[in-house]
């Protein structure tokens, strides 16, 4: 005896309902990913010309006074960028404290410039440290403004 099962209709199971994204999704994603290549570029810009000035047969006492707190802060900012991407879509409750951890964020990016341009002489790198530290600072006030114009 042969089963009837009903009909379906195969467009209904093809429609794909299309997800509308948050106010404020764009420009968080953004800054989560500013932040992963502001670690990493903040890390290298320091690390390239500490590694240039060291003197011949220097030791890890030479580099872990620079090393450790570049890297742990470094390290702490790219790992809340990376959380924050993965997790954009479906927690928009984050936004805004990701928003101000993004500020901070960049502040402290910016100020990681200084120590680059003042004791290890690279004017360069300490410029480029505190534009980028800059943008993502501007980056999350853009996203803190955008989930304000939401609320109104």
């Amino acid at each position: 005896m042969v089963e009837k099962r009903p009909c379906v209709n195969i467009r209904e199971m093809r429609d794909v309902k299309q997800r509308t994204p948050n106010t404020g999704e764009g420009l968080f994603r953004t800054l989560s990913i500013a932040m992963m290549i502001g670690a990493v570029m903040g890390f290298v810009a320091m690390a390239f010309p500490l590694v240039r000035l060291a003197p011949a047969g220097s030791g890890v006492s030479y580099y872990l006074p620079w090393f450790l707190p570049y890297g742990i802060v470094n390290f702490l900012i790219a790992f809340a960028g990376v959380f924050f991407t993965t997790l954009s879509k479906e927690k928009p409750g984050l936004y805004f404290p990701g928003d101000i951890l993004g500020i901070v964020s960049g502040a402290l990016l910016a100020l990681e410039g200084l120590p680059i341009g003042i004791f290890l002489g690279n004017v360069e790198f300490c410029i480029s440290m505190i534009v980028i530290g800059a943008c993502i600072i501007v980056i999350g006030a853009l996203g803190i403004s955008a989930l304000k114009e939401e609320r109104r």
